[in-house]
């Protein structure tokens, strides 16, 4: 066998394998989303968690509102005004316990264009525009060095289901029912803040 017979055998041998491979492909058409229900929505060590951040989207401005909670060396501050002092550990607990161990309920849809429909829309996209609807709030949770332990899109709560909404991975197109809301994650500067910078009694003070 010369050299050119042994090179065109050897091309058809590996035409006929990726030939074989594109047949035997899965599809995403077969792919069962709802083999996820059951499942938690994140998994993640709690005790990493050591920033959080919410964004969501004004429609009638198309602008974002972000908000971040941060703690450096067991300081927390509040990065997105300025870097201000933070009484946030409770506040971080019982953000982060809101979603933890949060399972998936249900499977709504795995297409993108129902996105809008059941609020989940990333409002970090850059192709939002004014009067977007169905844009959701964004939620993440970073550890010490940024690296991102908790990433969700939280949408429009499900009809008569209290306390349940739809939930979405920014990365994926599934669209979930879990119970959590937005109101678990306050963006309300004076939840978050220490009253008391100085943290004095008011019995030592003698002038």
């Amino acid at each position: 066998m010369n050299e050119s017979t042994k090179t065109l055998t050897f091309l058809g041998v590996a035409l006929a394998a990726v030939a074989l491979a594109f047949a035997t492909r899965p599809s995403t058409a077969d792919y069962d989303v709802s083999t996820e229900k059951g499942k938690p929505i994140v998994k993640f060590d709690p005790e990493e968690a050591k920033r959080m951040k919410v964004v969501q989207f004004d429609e009638a401005t198309a602008t974002l509102r972000e908000f971040e909670v941060a703690e450096d060396e067991g300081v927390w501050t509040i990065p997105s005004k300025g870097g201000y002092p933070a009484d946030a550990e409770k506040r971080m607990g019982q953000a982060v316990n809101a979603v933890m161990d949060r399972e998936i309920l249900n499977v709504v849809s795995n297409n993108a264009a129902d996105h809008d429909k059941f609020g989940v829309v990333d409002p970090g996209s850059s192709k939002l525009e004014v009067g977007q609807t169905g844009v959701g709030t964004r939620v993440t949770f970073a550890g010490a060095t940024g690296e991102p332990l908790v990433d969700l899109i939280i949408g429009k709560p499900v009809k008569d289901a209290t306390g349940q909404h739809y939930v979405r991975k920014p990365s994926q197109d599934p669209v979930y029912v879990v119970e959590i809301s937005p109101d678990d994650f306050s963006t309300k500067f004076e939840d978050w803040i220490e009253p008391d910078l100085l943290k004095f009694n008011a019995f030592d003070v003698q002038e």
